[in-house]
């Protein structure tokens, strides 16, 4: 599972520079929640590679309007095909939604303790994700949405949480992005790994609120734990 993740300027902006070659202005949040705004790189409809920022909550194209009634910040991996919502992105409309880090708890007795998920020698964690746009009718006005894709926890991980994100290794996004990719190549992406070595290091309960957006989010309060590739 991924519901909250960092989001830091330095160094997401070059990152993105890296991933579409062109500037982008990146604001810190370091507590991103579902329906706020996170940058994804894509392809778009006039075929160029491109950043832009957008809702971390997918709204279908074809829905009447925006709702909450069902959690789409996540997208299983092995329901892209059949959902409704996210099949038609998953053919054609699939983003890299690059983050600092991001967020898991952990019960331990009465307290869950937050935990911070980050890259041990990477620049950014590059999580599979999709996007789409909806359109309102009245106003013309178009809303950007995206959702991350998570898979089964890989071993290393599963002390955590039973889900993960799925992460991209560098050389894979290329052809993920790509809409004349067939999807039945990204099979092996799903399958429970860790790409790159990461860093989990146990994080104040700051974090849990989500309106609390300061590096306290992700200021270790414990000896960090390493997990290798």
């Amino acid at each position: 599972m991924c519901g909250r993740m960092n989001i830091t300027s330095d160094p997401l902006q070059e990152v993105l520079m890296d991933l579409v070659g062109q500037s982008v202005s990146v604001r810190d949040n370091h507590n991103a929640s579902p329906m706020s705004q996170v940058w994804i790189a894509r392809v778009s409809n006039e075929h160029e590679r491109e950043a832009m920022q957008a809702q971390w909550w997918l709204v279908p194209s074809w829905v009447k309007e925006p709702g909450t009634k069902y959690s789409m910040f996540n997208a299983r991996s092995e329901n892209l095909s059949k959902s409704n919502a996210f099949r038609g992105p998953f053919k054609r409309q699939r983003c890299v939604i690059p983050c600092t880090g991001f967020y898991e708890w952990k019960r331990q007795g009465q307290v869950r303790q937050p935990y911070y998920i980050a890259p041990a020698e990477e620049a950014a964690l590059y999580l599979a994700g999709l996007w789409d746009e909806w359109v309102n009718r009245e106003t013309d006005e178009v809303l950007t949405s995206c959702t991350v894709i998570t898979t089964d926890a890989c071993e290393q991980l599963k002390f955590l949480h039973h889900r993960q994100p799925v992460m991209l290794e560098r050389d894979a996004i290329d052809s993920w992005v790509d809409p004349n990719a067939h999807t039945s190549q990204f099979e092996s992406l799903f399958r429970p790994s860790l790409p790159y070595s990461l860093t989990v290091t146990p994080v104040s309960t700051y974090v849990n609120n989500s309106r609390n957006f300061g590096a306290q989010c992700y200021e270790g309060t414990g000896q960090p734990i390493e997990l290798r590739a």
